[in-house]
């Protein structure tokens, strides 16, 4: 994923967001429209575009990343991060926090190693 791509998966998610760029400005403007109140909002496209926002989407993502590393424990970082939609970084931000509360550890070197599910 590349920068920017946010925008045009949130446009996919979302149809009832208004996008508009100006070039000649260098500015773009999103709309996010609200439901009226006491409708009901699927929150899962919200989640899917941005799963760092809420510590809901945030778990979710974390237990498909356990669930990769346990089916596929030599995953590399980038490939996670391609399956998951989300940057190395933030890949990387859930592999330090699983580490840290002894749900995952990594044996072996950096290169050739693997991940192992300790839940």
């Amino acid at each position: 994923m590349g920068s920017g791509s946010g925008i045009t998966l949130a446009l996919e998610a979302c149809p009832d967001i208004d996008f508009t760029n100006d070039h000649g400005s260098c500015l773009f403007t999103v709309t996010v429209h609200r439901k009226p109140v006491g409708s009901s909002v699927e929150t899962g496209a919200i989640e899917a575009v941005s799963p760092n926002r809420s510590e809901k989407g945030s778990e979710k993502a974390e237990d498909r990343l356990l669930n990769l590393l346990k089916d596929q424990p030599t995953m590399r970082i980038a490939d996670l991060a391609a399956t998951l939609g989300i940057s190395t970084r933030a890949v990387g931000k859930r592999l330090a926090r699983l580490r840290s509360e002894g749900s995952l550890r990594r044996m072996g070197p950096d290169r050739g190693g693997r991940w192992e599910v300790l839940e």
